[in-house]
C-alpha cells in the first residue's frame, strides 16, 4: 500500500495534465548594413529562420543554414546572436541593428 501511494504522489508531482505544454519560440527580427546592401534576418531562439534581401527577396534555407551553422553554432538568444552578426559585418564596414516591431 506505501508503494501505491509513493508512486500516486511521484506521478502527480511530475504532472498529471493530459496536454504537453509547448514553449513559443522568441521572435526577433533586425536589420543588417553594409555599403552597398541592406538584409533582414528573422530570428526564432537565437537562430535564423528567414533571410530577406533588399535585392533579391528571400533567400532560401541553404543560406540560412550556412550562416546559422558559421555563426551561431549553440545560439539560443535573440539579442545575442544580433551582437554575433554585428561583429561579423564589422569586417565588411558593416552592421545590424534590431527591428523594433509595433504591437
Amino acid at each position: 500500500m506505501k508503494k501505491i501511494v509513493i508512486f500516486m504522489a511521484f506521478v502527480c508531482l511530475c504532472g498529471c495534465s493530459n496536454g504537453v505544454s509547448k514553449k513559443e519560440p522568441v521572435k526577433a527580427e533586425i536589420s543588417c548594413f553594409t555599403e552597398d546592401s541592406k538584409f533582414n534576418l528573422f530570428l526564432e531562439d537565437g537562430q535564423i529562420v528567414k533571410y530577406v534581401d533588399s535585392i533579391d527577396g528571400e533567400l532560401g534555407q541553404e543560406t540560412v543554414d550556412i550562416l546559422n551553422g558559421e555563426h551561431l553554432v549553440g545560439i539560443t538568444d535573440n539579442d545575442e546572436a544580433l551582437n554575433i552578426m554585428d561583429k561579423a559585418l564589422k569586417d565588411l564596414d558593416g552592421h545590424c541593428e534590431k527591428v523594433l516591431v509595433e504591437e
